[in-house]
C-alpha cells in the first residue's frame, strides 16, 4: 500500500470569518431597518403634530 502525502496550506483567518455572500445581506437588511425606523417615527411625529393642530383649532 501507498503512502498518500497531502500538502496542507494554511488559510488565512479573515477568509473564514467574512464569507463574500453573505455580507450584501447584513447591508441590505440593515438599510431597510433604517427606512423601517425612520417611517414609523415620521408616522408617530406626524401623529403627534395632527392631534396638536386638531386641540388649537
Amino acid at each position: 500500500m501507498e503512502d498518500i502525502n497531502i500538502k496542507v496550506e494554511p488559510v488565512e483567518l479573515e477568509t473564514l470569518e467574512k464569507p463574500l455572500t453573505r455580507e450584501p445581506l447584513k447591508k441590505s437588511r440593515k438599510i431597510d431597518w433604517n427606512k423601517r425606523v425612520k417611517s414609523e417615527f415620521l408616522r408617530i411625529h406626524n401623529l403627534k403634530r395632527f392631534k396638536r393642530a386638531d386641540e388649537v383649532t
